[in-house]
């Protein structure tokens, strides 16, 4: 007779999927955001953030501040961790800039930059 059992990343995994089945059932929606969560909610595709004027070198990681809302009406939405694979981002003489992030279903990565 076969014995069966999971250890505590399978439960962990067995219940984000209960979680995410259930908000969809009840329309709630997830941004995936924040450090409980590393992968995005069902939908979610690419998100709208914002870095500082820091640099931000091609290879690591930083955190981002992600938005939603209607251009021109954003509001804050959380913060993300993404991973820069593309290209340094030097410091900015004005102000923050903006950043498009996206989910590969592993992680946070940047796909655009404002540039100054």
């Amino acid at each position: 007779m076969p014995i069966y059992g999971f250890d505590e990343e399978s439960a962990g995994r067995i219940g984000h999927t209960v979680r995410l089945v259930e908000s969809s059932r009840t329309g709630k929606r997830e941004l995936g955001v924040g450090n409980a969560r590393s992968g995005a909610a069902a939908g979610v595709r690419c998100m709208l953030g914002a870095i500082g004027t820091a640099a931000w070198s091609k290879e690591s990681s930083s955190t981002i501040t992600v938005y939603s809302g209607e251009p021109g009406s954003e509001v804050t939405a959380g913060t993300v961790a993404a991973y820069n694979y593309f290209a340094d981002i030097s410091t900015s003489t004005n102000t923050a800039r903006w950043v498009s992030v996206s989910n590969n279903g592993y992680g946070w990565l940047l796909i655009a930059a404002e540039c100054d």
